[in-house]
């Protein structure tokens, strides 16, 4: 079956400037791209993104030299300007003339999200009739994303569009179990057309890392990520104002807690125990969690405000960090009370308890901590960058002998 693949040609659509740091998209992207290349089933990949404002620490440099891999940026406009509608036509229109010109017969149309993304299937699907194949793939829970951060109008068309790509798309791809539950339960017509391929790890890199030492006196906890709401990153910084506000934060100095943040998106208040390192690069990935002995995931997945097994976990769990992540659908996909610790969303008094009995722990307690590290690390196997591309391939199958 493979082999009558290799003639046809893989269109990626994603509206994203593909920066390395850009989110889980272009982490994705990072892992997917060399992984697929080296399975050579397609005779040719095209990636068509948004045109940089610089191309400095972007995919389009990054794999500029792998063979059978194609960019076409797609000048859109100044994205800055956040011209919403402007943007989309200039996208949509000259991303759907450029798979007018490459695509053939046989070929897959694979959208990274049901909302730009799926105008442009939508239209080619219509223009090349049957010829042609339509992946969506969810990467979050797309209408309530939107809803948290847009306007009724915007939520109306996401909606709308997510509904016509749905019916359209050969094969309906989502990054994790919760997202799989809800899509199922809200568009059950289409349901048989849903599968899960989860984020995958480089896990034979991170799993390298020693443990964490928590015998140190210094004791570093670390955010990785967006600064948002969806992220539970204001959670995260409430969290600290409580442990500092605790008597059992007065520490000496040879005995205290640090907080690392690494990430974009909003200005960073200034805290005395508190360092901000800005935006993470995916070479500095590695270093960041050597630095840490705890990474806190914190998404707000109860209200669907999140959803999806993301990188940063897995990556956190094959180096043998600890983790303290909230007690949701989210997390428990890999997570529970054997190789992390769980808290109710938006306990942050709790938060801020858990990162307390860390430092304070005694040697039994640490030997505890430590096993929770390894069994997260083993956690984290399954979820290798060969078996994400596999699943991948075998519903590529599914479709061509359809």
């Amino acid at each position: 079956m493979i082999n009558s693949l290799s003639v046809r040609k893989l269109h990626i659509v994603i509206y994203s400037e593909l920066k390395e740091y850009g989110g889980g998209r272009e982490t994705w992207l990072n892992y997917f791209l060399p992984g697929l290349l080296k399975e050579n089933i397609f005779s040719e990949i095209i990636v068509y993104g948004l045109k940089p404002i610089l191309n400095q620490d972007t995919l389009y440099i990054k794999f500029n030299s792998l063979d059978k891999l194609k960019f076409i940026p797609i000048n859109a406009g100044d994205v800055n300007k956040k011209n919403l509608f402007l943007n989309m036509k200039n996208y949509c229109i000259k991303t759907t003339q450029k798979i007018m010109k490459y695509a053939s017969s046989g070929d897959t149309i694979l959208l990274m999200s049901a909302n730009m993304e799926a105008v442009v299937g939508i239209i080619a699907k219509f223009l090349l009739r049957k010829n042609i194949s339509v992946i969506t793939w969810m990467r979050s829970i797309g209408v309530k994303e939107i809803s948290s951060r847009k306007g009724k109008g915007i939520q109306a068309i996401s909606a709308f569009l997510e509904k016509k790509i749905f019916k359209i798309s050969n094969r309906i791809i989502m990054n994790g179990k919760d997202t799989y539950s809800h899509y199922v339960s809200s568009y059950p017509q289409v349901s048989k057309k849903m599968k899960t391929i989860e984020n995958a790890v480089d896990y034979t890199k991170f799993s390298g890392m020693p443990l964490p030492n928590f015998n140190e006196s210094h004791i570093n906890i670390t955010y990785i990520g967006r600064f948002n709401r969806e992220k539970g990153f204001f959670d995260f910084l409430e969290s600290i104002d409580v442990y500092n506000g605790q008597s059992f934060a007065r520490n000496t100095n040879e005995e205290k807690i640090k907080f690392n943040i690494w990430g974009h998106g909003c200005n960073v208040p200034e805290k005395e125990n508190m360092d901000y390192f800005g935006v993470l690069e995916r070479e500095e990935l590695f270093q960041a969690l050597n630095k840490s002995h705890v990474l806190v995931f914190l998404n707000l997945s109860n209200n669907q405000l999140a959803a999806g097994l993301s990188h940063a976990l897995l990556e956190a769990l094959a180096a043998g960090r600890l983790c303290i992540a909230y007690n949701n659908a989210a997390h428990n996909q890999i997570l529970n009370k054997s190789n992390s610790i769980l808290i109710e969303e938006s306990d942050v008094s709790n938060l801020a308890y858990a990162y307390n009995s860390i430092l304070k722990a005694n040697e039994a307690e640490n030997n505890e901590i430590i096993k929770l590290c390894q069994k997260g690390r083993d956690a984290a196997l399954p979820f290798t960058i060969e078996a994400h591309i596999s699943k991948f391939i075998q519903i590529i199958n599914e479709i061509t002998s359809e």
